[in-house]
């Protein structure tokens, strides 16, 4: 047997906003057994819970904004559900919901409008690259192919990541253009000029067109901004031709101590590492001095120690030629 219609509204609101971490309640399940009269009878609740709730705890701030939401959502009425969701727009996710409940209703050219403005406005956000997604495919779909790939390319020049060229390459692959290979890493060697830690991107960008020579030489020259994984992929790639340069960087990624962890650091893969090294050394005549130094050598471990290089050095400020 139901219980009667105003206590299951009670029950939703009561589960909604005072229980201790359990599920969220969806309204859209629920909607056939409360009923019109039922989804009224929850947004009045909540219009008097939204009077006495703590503003100071998010979670009864969150419970009440989507119980608002929520009724909204089920009435079917779009205009309705975005004016909701638009009292609320501290997020990416809320323009992305809005785009796509247009979307949903057949109203893309209001879909894309909405996508662009939380683009515009939600710079830096972690959920901006789902909404950025989300405009593209629209814009695809619109068959506006070339504001797809400006989308991209915008993004690229504001913050040119590995990433980011990695989205503009697939767009332009889905609808066609020029090769933004040259494009970007102008655009990245730009930003080195002026900003040396983006290199590590950079050397990320160069790997990924096959350019491994010119990424070999910008991490070199920009030794204190590449990481120990990215040191792995290079030292890697240059052994397959010029395998007597990577014995040395190596020996000293394998002796070198991370001043972050205070530990003695070792490649991700130490058997990969070990390999690559021993063909390098065979290639080179090197044999004799790869079974020397085939194991750590006796770096200190202390934080301090190796901050100061007292027992070693990290691969960063070794000179390779």
């Amino acid at each position: 047997m139901q219980p009667p219609a105003q206590v299951r509204d009670r029950i939703s609101l009561k589960l909604e906003c005072d229980a201790p971490g359990w599920p969220r309640v969806l309204l859209s399940e629920f909607a056939p057994a409360l009923g019109e009269r039922g989804i009224a009878e929850v947004e009045r609740l909540v219009a008097e819970r939204a009077l006495t709730a703590d503003r100071q705890s998010w979670t009864g701030a969150f419970a009440v904004r989507d119980l608002r939401e929520q009724p909204a959502e089920v009435s079917g009425d779009v205009d309705r559900y975005v004016t909701v969701l638009a009292e609320h727009l501290a997020s990416a996710v809320q323009y992305q919901r809005i785009a796509e409940a247009l979307r949903a209703a057949g109203r893309r050219d209001d879909a894309v409008d909405w996508a662009r403005r939380g683009v515009a406005a939600n710079e830096g956000s972690p959920y901006m690259d789902r909404l950025r997604d989300v405009l593209v495919d629209m814009l695809v779909a619109a068959g506006d192919t070339q504001g797809a790939v400006r989308v991209r390319r915008e993004e690229f020049a504001r913050h040119p990541t590995a990433m980011a060229y990695r989205s503009l390459v697939d767009t332009v692959a889905v609808v066609g253009g020029d090769d933004p290979k040259g494009w970007a890493v102008g655009v990245l060697r730009e930003r080195v000029a002026q900003q040396p830690a983006c290199a590590s991107e950079l050397v990320d960008v160069l790997l990924a067109v096959g350019r491994d020579d010119e990424a070999w030489h910008e991490a070199l020259h920009h030794r204190r901004s590449i990481g120990g994984a990215q040191w792995q992929t290079l030292l890697e790639r240059r052994a397959v031709t010029h395998p007597a340069e990577v014995i040395q960087p190596y020996r000293d990624l394998r002796r070198a101590g991370d001043p972050q962890l205070g530990r003695q650091a070792a490649p991700e893969n130490p058997q990969r590492s070990r390999g690559t090294w021993r063909n390098c050394a065979s290639s080179t005549n090197a044999d004799r001095r790869f079974s020397r130094h085939s194991t750590p050598l006796g770096c200190s471990s202390r934080p301090s120690d190796l901050v100061h290089g007292a027992e070693c050095h990290t691969i960063a400020a070794v000179p390779y030629p």
